[in-house]
């Protein structure tokens, strides 16, 4: 019997996306019902937001990652400049001097 229409209707079976549960409603009021009861949307919903800020902030170190890779290539590259000289567009500046006898 549905609650709304008061009268004995067919129902359209389903099972609940978070806990498994069976169960009914009818054809007028399914509009794509997804979960037995509002606990268990509630519950879903919640989890959906865990998972989803998790990925956000894996998102935000990752980049720091990145910026930090980056920055200790940048501090490497000054260190081997210093070390071997000044390179242009990173490649040496190669001076070659002819020397003539007489």
């Amino acid at each position: 019997m549905c609650a709304v229409h008061g009268d004995y209707v067919e129902l359209v079976g389903r099972h609940c996306k978070w806990c498994g549960a069976a169960f009914g409603i009818c054809r007028s009021c399914y509009r794509g019902h997804a979960y037995c009861k509002d606990e268990c949307r509630a519950e879903a919903r919640r989890e959906q937001c865990v998972r989803a800020n998790r990925g956000y902030l894996d998102g935000l170190l990752e980049k720091e990652r990145r910026r930090d890779a980056a920055m200790r290539a940048l501090a490497y590259r000054q260190r081997r400049r210093k070390r071997f000289g000044q390179s242009l567009n990173g490649r040496f500046v190669v001076v070659i001097v002819e020397r003539r006898y007489s």
